[in-house]
């Protein structure tokens, strides 16, 4: 029963459910109030302010961050129903988030009664240091409590550049006029399922842009990043819903320069190809008949 209880997932609402968000530093920690070479006489003459600023403005930051894990702690004081600057209320709070979440700690093996000295001995807290509680409380909140997480700061977003868009633009475009059935055009997720399989895309691209399109998946089609990793599936869905929105636009007559200048490199290759995949089409229903 016990150990039924224990695996059962305890979940938290409000503040205490989400991670505090850490906020990328505006200062690296290698930056001095020394210009350094080659500036210009503005950026020289301003450079030891805007490194102060910037100083200042991690500080505040990093202000932020201990207010918000602040007021996580009080609203778990007021989840757990426990009562505050009273006579060892401290370990009220690390007792019952020990048992919430840490009950097989209670009982060892040998189902000897509960002593609190086998939670401490697990986290390695020496019970008789004068913060022995709050810092098992503290480890407790941090394991089991998501708003005690710390969520890392935002990643840039993939962002293509118009080599790679372009690449991009031919394959979708020329997979969803080749990969209609019928009068039904190939979905999003079709499409998106053909190009992360090289053989298959062999079937309607170059060797050389299928080479092009598996760097650009698997790279996320941006060398400059510092961790290039595979483009996620909703990502990539998300590139070719907006690709198909700029043809829409296209033949609306509505679209924007970038998408004009897009479309219109890629078009001859696509009508190109439209028509090979037309004259085989023809060739082997001829043959077959």
């Amino acid at each position: 029963m016990n150990s039924q209880r224990s695996k059962k997932r305890i979940r938290y609402s409000g503040i205490l459910c989400e991670p505090v968000k850490l906020a990328k530093p505006c200062c690296p920690p290698s930056a001095t109030e020394v210009p350094p070479s080659g500036l210009s006489p503005l950026w020289t003459e301003i450079w030891p302010l805007a490194v102060q600023r910037a100083r200042r403005h991690d500080e505040l930051k990093s202000q932020h961050e201990l207010d918000a894990l602040h007021d996580r702690f009080w609203a778990l004081v007021d989840d757990l129903d426990i009562v505050p600057f009273q006579p060892g209320w401290i370990r009220d709070l690390a007792l019952t988030l020990a048992w919430r979440h840490e009950q097989e700690a209670f009982i060892d093996a040998g189902k000897k009664p509960f002593a609190i000295s086998r939670v401490f001995t697990k986290f390695d807290i020496d019970p008789d240091m004068p913060s022995s509680d709050l810092q098992l409380a503290q480890k407790l909140a941090s394991r089991h409590v998501p708003g005690f997480g710390l969520a890392p700061p935002d990643q840039p977003k993939c962002r293509l550049n118009n080599d790679e868009l372009e690449c991009l633009y031919l394959a979708a475009l020329t997979l969803r006029e080749q990969l209609h059935q019928g009068s039904r055009p190939a979905s999003i997720h079709e499409i998106a399922q053909v190009l992360k399989a090289p053989r298959r895309l062999e079937a309607f691209l170059t060797e050389r842009e299928v080479g092009e399109v598996k760097r650009l998946i698997n790279e996320r089609g941006n060398n400059r990043r510092a961790t290039p990793g595979p483009l996620s599936d909703r990502t990539l869905r998300g590139y070719i819903s907006d690709i198909f929105g700029a043809w829409d636009k296209y033949l609306a007559g509505t679209q924007n320069a970038i998408q004009t200048q897009l479309i219109e490199q890629v078009l001859p290759s696509i009508y190109r190809r439209q028509r090979e995949w037309e004259n085989r089409h023809r060739g082997q229903t001829a043959n077959a008949e």
